[in-house]
């Protein structure tokens, strides 16, 4: 059973304010119902997500999320991302049942503001800039260990190319060849847990900065002038291969200059 297969969780505001008022003590004023792939997401009084994963997540894969988190906003104190909210009993994961009778697990965290970056012109400067903000949680996490982020199936791994193309009868065997030496390539590379899925529907922003990392809201105002603040969710962190950024010194990065895929030309139409 896989998180990318399995029917994603599904609660009524019934079983929604139940679970906050018992596991957190918080009486439900609002609900704001969130997009994603995989999982259940509410916002909840315009404070807080309800995050449900999906009932095939591995609990350990979850407690690596919570941790990574934590990590992060130890390691570095500037760096803007969500805490986690204990329970009444000091707990932060609670186990609940969705409208299939499946056990879920659910955890609070606070909200970022923003709007979601995706529409806006990709110019070199705002590509850099979010290089830079991926390159600081990269750092943040450099000492960050747990056994479960070695273990994930994420589709969008590279390192899982021949398996996701082996799937799909129209995948080109000539580019997975070519592909092979780089991905064999990737073992003698520096790694750590990295956030994983910065693309434009997870970043954020607010007033001219990314304040996140994430796809819960809108179109970001002032889009040309973003710059990277922070990031919300770590849904997709595993240990993977650290390239793509350079430390300039305290407080400085700059997302180094790589070759521009075709598909960021076509997105930048």
């Amino acid at each position: 059973m896989s998180v990318l297969s399995e029917e994603a969780p599904y609660l009524r505001n019934e079983a929604i304010t139940a679970a906050l008022r018992e596991a957190w003590g918080i009486e439900v004023t609002s609900i704001r119902r969130l997009e994603s792939e995989r999982d259940f997401n509410v916002m909840v009084n315009g404070a807080f997500v309800l995050k449900v994963s999906n009932p095939a997540e591995d609990p350990a894969v979850v407690d690596m999320e919570v941790a990574a988190m934590a990590h992060a906003a130890l390691a570095d104190p500037k760096l803007p991302v969500p805490s986690t909210v204990p329970m009444t009993g000091g707990n932060v994961v609670h186990v609940v049942s969705d409208e299939h009778g499946r056990a879920c697990l659910s955890r609070l965290i606070t909200v970022l503001p923003g709007e979601a970056l995706e529409g806006s012109p990709i110019t070199v400067e705002l590509a850099e800039r979010v290089g830079a903000a991926a390159a600081q949680m990269s750092i943040a996490l450099a000492g960050f260990l747990h056994h479960a982020a070695g273990e994930r199936d994420l589709d969008w791994d590279i390192r899982r190319l021949e398996l996701v193309a082996g799937r799909y009868p129209h995948s080109d065997p000539a580019m997975v060849a070519r592909l092979r030496p780089a991905i064999a390539a990737c073992r003698t590379l520096p790694g750590g847990v990295q956030h994983g899925d910065v693309t434009l529907t997870n970043v954020l922003t607010e007033g001219g900065q990314v304040s996140g990392l994430d796809r819960l809201w809108r179109h970001a105002p002032h889009r040309e002038r973003v710059r990277p603040r922070g990031h919300v969710d770590l849904g997709c962190a595993q240990h993977r291969a650290r390239a793509g950024c350079r430390h300039l010194g305290p407080g400085r990065w700059r997302a180094a200059r790589l070759p521009t895929p075709p598909t960021a030309h076509a997105r930048r139409g």
